[in-house]
């Protein structure tokens, strides 16, 4: 992060012009809001994977406590490392972690593909 170079607003200049302050963190820029001089926040745009990720939890296709469910997985790693059966790990522990069910999403009723579905209602939206 280059807080040297990085554009600065102050707050009052924030307030009087959010949208266009806006329109540039939603380009990419980073802004550092200030007040007195002083920095207070930095604005930046949203990270990519949080955005997609979002999405999916909203489509109903990842679960909304994927985070924990990850670090789950992350810590299951940790306690069980590749090759970790060799060097007299529990026999008891499981092959694999347990991986969260997500439901599949139903069927049309007509039988038509999902894709077919979708572009149907891209259209409909269009219209």
């Amino acid at each position: 992060m280059d807080l040297v170079h990085m554009t600065r607003v102050t707050v009052r200049d924030l307030s009087r012009n959010t949208a266009e302050v806006l329109e540039r963190v939603s380009g990419g820029e980073r802004i550092e809001v200030t007040r007195n001089g002083k920095p207070v926040a930095i604005l930046s745009p949203p990270n990519p994977v949080d955005v997609v990720m979002s999405g999916l939890v909203k489509a109903g296709v990842m679960p909304s406590d994927w985070r924990d469910e990850q670090a789950d997985l992350h810590q299951w790693l940790r306690d069980n490392p590749p090759g970790a059966d060799q060097d007299g790990a529990d026999p008891s522990a499981p092959a694999v972690p347990p991986v969260p069910s997500v439901p599949s999403p139903a069927a049309p009723a007509d039988g038509r593909p999902l894709s077919e579905v979708l572009i149907d209602m891209r259209a409909e939206e269009r219209t």
